[in-house]
């Protein structure tokens, strides 16, 4: 009884967790050329260094598999990606 409650459970949760990009390292690029590196970390927070090695946070969110910037660096620049 209690795996066929699990199951429904699962089902549900498993889209709302796959909604969000990993944590980890990113290379961010644009038409194919090189422009930072992105770490994502739990709940949102990242790090962002630039093509030059200057390092800034902030907070990002995300709606299928785009990701736009609420605070930080990113959001500054204006800049929304995807990933895939």
């Amino acid at each position: 009884m209690r795996s066929l409650l699990a199951l429904p459970i699962i089902l549900l949760v498993t889209p709302a967790l796959a909604q969000f990009p990993p944590p980890g390292v990113y290379a961010c690029t644009s038409a194919g050329v090189p422009f930072g590196e992105l770490t994502l970390f739990v709940a949102g927070d990242y790090s962002f260094k630039d093509a030059g090695g200057s390092t800034a946070s902030g907070q990002v969110a995300s709606a299928g598999s785009d990701v736009d910037a609420l605070s930080g660096p990113l959001k500054t620049l204006g800049l929304k990606g995807a990933f895939g």
